[in-house]
């Protein structure tokens, strides 16, 4: 495994800047009692560049850019149903607690806003998502 990858440079500036960015995580469906499939994908974006940090490849290992980015509260990380499993499988999967991440499906809870997935959030401030039924992890 390599420190040196084409994102590296933006997770830097994104450190440095202490930039807010979007963040998510996919894995297998588990789909039997025991199964606790790895993070396969780690997705991280601002309005107008993502980076799509493939796992599956590496195992239970890092870079160090990726590890200092999600731990640090400095960099805030916004993202749609964190708190309804994806902490426990990132810890799970690579011992690491992120932190400074906003969730905000809860967040939309506290306000009022009783349906908090990330479709229904877009909707209901006026946009439209569309994901392709083929595409899993």
């Amino acid at each position: 495994a390599a420190e040196d990858f084409a994102g590296r440079p933006w997770l830097e500036d994104a450190l440095r800047g202490h930039r807010t960015l979007g963040f998510d995580l996919e894995w297998r469906p588990d789909r039997h009692a025991g199964s606790d499939n790895r993070v396969a994908l780690i997705q991280l974006a601002t309005q107008d560049t993502a980076l799509l940090l493939r796992t599956h490849r590496t195992m239970r290992w890092l870079p160090q850019i990726v590890i200092d980015v999600l731990t640090s509260p400095f960099v805030r990380k916004a993202s749609v149903g964190f708190d309804s499993g994806d902490s426990l499988k990132l810890h799970r999967t690579f011992g690491l607690t992120p932190a400074g991440v906003t969730d905000l499906s809860a967040l939309a809870a506290r306000k009022g806003v009783e349906r908090s997935g990330l479709k229904s959030l877009a909707q209901y401030f006026g946009w439209s998502i569309r994901k392709d039924g083929r595409v899993a992890c």
